[in-house]
């Protein structure tokens, strides 16, 4: 699998954020992830963990601080990654929270809105709060870096433990310590607590969730957050409150051509990489074959749960623009075994009711795109340019693509 970074997919995966966070604000004012917040699973638990929950529950009910380090240990086909990120955390109650992180990351959260704050490029964005509920680029952030305030905000460790989906494996205790094990499609997370009910560390191990994708040459794929000391908050008159500090530019107002692109947004304006790859039935197929026409290109895989619903809307191109408009489904799964990708993407559509152009990539066309997220959408113009690139399924995503086709079809 030649995916840059291979922690990008684990945190795809799992709903989690990392190095592109600040950008996924900036396109969708969400992640690339469905827009829901974890939700209580009707899993069923044995008395034993249910107490095991109640004690976490109780343990994160009062305002307090704690701090801790999350730290990387990626040795996947050949991609080394021993990132560490460092953070202190004030809990204040009522939707307080205060989360700051040495990779230049301050979130705030009070009664009113949400904000995240990159000190680095000194961009903000905030969010009023909605049903007293934080925003999901909040809740995907704190998933991985520090399970704790979810509980805390939620109130309910076994509603922000055991999220839509997950399985319980086990529970049991070793020594001085009760530990919880939970599946989520393959990516493990053990949590260890003390007699307390307090996180001690949390393991994250995304082996079998990458082998399940066919990646191969996995040594090791996992993250390890250890806390500190759970301490009574200290609570100032503007813990919770932000204030931009000088040259610090909100999104919401900054024109968009003063935002920082990704890489793939560097694409926009540029003459499309030329491309190709085998169908469904073998054929090849490329943007050769489309010269002259408008063409939108679909980057997704099966196991991306917000490629669905994107899938599910360009099918309605189909019946609204006939053959003005080429859609091509790029499968990004990134096997090596590609006979085995067709079998998939083939019982998926079926599944699904797609019937889309569709290319099997080994990775090779992901690269040459610069892909850091699924789905990713480009369109293509007539002249070649590519004229829209669009990451993720935040609200509105779609008008926004849809509004660049129709202004394409238009142009003369």
């Amino acid at each position: 699998m030649k995916f840059r970074s291979l922690r990008r997919l684990a945190f795809i995966a799992f709903g989690l954020t990392a190095g592109w966070w600040m950008y996924g604000l900036i396109e969708s004012k969400s992640l690339a992830f469905d827009d829901v917040a974890p939700t209580t699973s009707p899993v069923q638990l044995d008395e034993k963990t249910e107490a095991m929950l109640a004690a976490i529950t109780k343990a994160y009910a009062q305002p307090f601080d704690v701090g801790g380090t999350l730290k990387a240990d990626f040795d996947v086909a050949g991609q080394i990654d021993g990132t560490e990120i460092k953070f202190t955390s004030t809990f204040g109650g009522e939707n307080r929270i205060r989360h700051q992180s040495s990779q230049d990351m301050l979130i705030i959260v009070n009664e009113k809105s949400a904000t995240v704050f990159d000190e680095k490029a000194k961009l903000f964005s905030t969010n009023e709060l909605e049903n007293s509920q934080p925003p999901t680029n909040v809740l995907t952030i704190l998933e991985l870096q520090n399970p704790a305030l979810l509980v805390a905000m939620k109130g309910d460790a076994r509603g922000a433990l055991f999220t839509e989906g997950a399985k319980f494996i086990r529970s049991h205790t070793e020594g001085e310590f009760d530990l919880i094990e939970i599946d989520h499609d393959g990516a493990k997370v053990r949590y260890q607590i003390n007699r307390e009910g307090q996180f001690t560390q949390i393991d994250y191990d995304f082996s079998e969730f990458l082998k399940k994708r066919g990646v191969a040459g996995i040594k090791t794929a996992a993250y390890q957050l250890t806390y500190d000391k759970l301490a009574p908050a200290k609570i100032a008159d503007d813990t919770f409150t932000f204030t931009a500090p000088a040259g610090a530019r909100d999104i919401a107002k900054e024109p968009r051509q003063n935002m920082p692109r990704s890489s793939v947004q560097s694409l926009q304006g540029k003459s499309a990489p030329p491309f190709e790859g085998k169908d469904l039935d073998g054929n090849i197929v490329g943007l050769f074959g489309f010269k002259d026409k408008v063409v939108v290109l679909d980057f997704w895989a099966t196991w991306c749960g917000p490629c669905r619903p994107a899938l599910n809307h360009l099918k309605t191109y189909e019946e609204r623009f006939g053959e003005d408009v080429v859609v091509i489904a790029i499968n990004s799964e990134g096997q090596e075994d590609l006979d085995e990708t067709a079998k998939m993407v083939r019982a998926y559509f079926e599944k699904n009711k797609f019937n889309f152009r569709t290319i099997l990539d080994d990775g090779t066309i992901y690269q040459t795109y610069n892909i850091a997220a699924l789905p990713t959408r480009f369109l293509i113009g007539r002249d070649g340019t590519i004229k829209k690139v669009l990451v993720g399924v935040g609200r509105g995503a779609d008008q926004i693509f849809d509004q660049a086709v129709e202004t394409e079809l238009n142009a003369k």
